[in-house]
């Protein structure tokens, strides 16, 4: 199976397992979460102006950034991510609690997908050490021309 396809897969299940667990997931959107899968560490969040600021400080650790709104420039959180290697394979897999969502990944290129509202969008992203790499990712605003026009 394609490694692209079998993560898109993948995602949709960890949407799916959001949905279940959205009433608890809603008190820890008080402070930023952290979390490590598979060796890389994650850091997501940024509901609410005082959580952004605290992101803006511990982010800075982070090589990679995503942020995720939509093209009227509202944030949007659980945003499935899922982050792929240059070989294909798949390096993390987990869901944004907010509209930031920080790496930690060794140097290297990477192919970032990120699904929400139902669409999966993808970049390509080189992290480096000496800077921290920012990509945005946006989707049309349900009901909106644009997002009947996709």
């Amino acid at each position: 199976m394609n490694p692209r396809k079998s993560l898109r897969i993948g995602l949709y299940s960890v949407l799916i397992g959001v949905g279940q667990m959205s009433s608890a997931g809603a008190v820890l959107r008080n402070q930023p979460v952290g979390y490590t899968a598979v060796g890389i560490s994650y850091l997501s969040g940024g509901i609410g102006e005082e959580e952004r600021e605290t992101l803006t400080q511990l982010g800075q650790a982070y090589p990679l950034k995503l942020i995720f709104a939509d093209t009227s420039g509202h944030y949007l959180s659980d945003v499935a991510v899922g982050i792929l290697n240059e070989r294909g394979q798949e390096v993390l897999a987990a869901v944004s609690q907010g509209p930031w969502f920080f790496a930690n990944l060794p140097a290297g290129r990477y192919h970032v997908l990120a699904m929400a509202q139902g669409e999966t969008r993808e970049q390509v992203v080189q992290v480096s050490p000496q800077h921290q790499a920012r990509l945005a990712f946006a989707w049309a605003e349900p009901g909106s021309r644009l997002a009947r026009a996709e």
